[in-house]
């Protein structure tokens, strides 16, 4: 597992390849039937599917409208109705991703056809372009090992781990991060900014590190044990960082001592991936899931997954942010 994608993410949209609609469906691929080039073919094409449904649907932007005070605009006539999008979502994604999707980029119903905020994306990583290198599958899931070519900055590559699952044929199971085109204008100093936890939050932690037991979360919200999650990150506590993790069956990915094993994040990478999820809003979807929706400024709308564990607390979903 690469060292970004434990705990980390810097991904996000490129605009949609020319060559997308010849890729296979997915549901062609059987079970056994993965590999490598289809891997990385299911990623260019799924992100292509993201990146028209968040930039209006097609190439021709329709006017902006003003709605509940914010610009906003209608979508092309294919993806006109929620019902359309997430069918065209969930040719690439996994049902659960595609509702996510629905739920963060607000999606609205107005005057009988589907509109969207007036917010074009777009990004420097050239997804139709990847090559998958491994595909591990432990435990029953499956997680490919892609290198993703980048259009500008300091790597011509980066290396990023993203999870699959088979579901009428292979699909995403990650929710990928987008940035609005508007963003790259940002200067260095907008996209790091102090992470800081309240008083209570800080009384909390203090306890919480000298004793990792969960008890000592109780009555939080899920935003401050996400909040709390950041900071054993940054203080590269390993311990605190597994004991948030969610216990329930079949959700865990790792050990406690490969946690142990795994290299510590930079501060200032930890700060840029989830500036702003102190002012995120958590949407709970059922009995035991839930996500915190928040703007990082820099790769934009993104999605913190939280678990509710059997004994009611709710938990950090492994691999929170992909």
């Amino acid at each position: 597992m690469s060292d970004d994608d434990r705990s980390l993410s810097n991904q996000g949209l490129q605009e949609p390849p020319e060559t997308s609609e010849t890729v296979p469906e997915d549901k062609a691929i059987p079970r056994t039937g993965l590999n490598e080039e289809l891997a990385a073919q299911m990623l260019g094409r799924a992100f292509a599917h993201y990146s028209a449904v968040v930039n209006g649907g097609g190439t021709e932007m329709s006017d902006t409208f003003i709605y509940k005070g914010e610009p906003y605009r209608y979508l092309e006539a294919a993806f006109d109705t929620q019902a359309k999008v997430m069918e065209y979502l969930m040719e690439t994604f996994t049902k659960e991703v595609a509702e996510e999707i629905m739920d963060i980029h607000s999606f609205e119903e107005i005057e009988g056809k589907l509109a969207q905020p007036d917010e074009d994306f777009s990004e420097r990583y050239i997804w139709e372009d990847a090559a998958a290198i491994k595909i591990l599958n432990p435990n029953g899931n499956t997680y490919v090992t892609f290198e993703v070519p980048v259009e500008s900055g300091e790597k011509d590559t980066e290396i990023f781990e993203i999870s699959l699952s088979y579901a009428e044929g292979w699909k995403i199971n990650g929710l990928m991060p987008v940035s609005p085109s508007s963003n790259e204008e940002k200067t260095e100093d907008s996209t790091h900014r102090d992470f800081s936890l309240t008083d209570k939050e800080t009384a909390v932690y203090q306890v919480f590190s000298e004793d990792p037991t969960e008890v000592h979360l109780k009555g939080m919200s899920p935003v401050s044990i996400a909040k709390i999650y950041v900071q054993a990150l940054i203080d590269n506590r390993k311990d605190l960082v597994y004991e948030l993790y969610t216990d329930r069956r079949n959700y865990i990915r790792w050990t406690k001592e490969e946690q142990e094993s795994f290299p510590p994040d930079k501060k200032e990478t930890i700060l840029e991936t989830y500036k702003g999820i102190e002012k995120g809003e958590f949407i709970q979807k059922d009995d035991i899931h839930g996500f915190i929706s928040f703007d990082n400024g820099g790769e934009g709308k993104m999605g913190f997954q939280m678990v509710k564990d059997e004994d009611g607390y709710w938990s950090v979903g492994f691999m929170p942010v992909q």
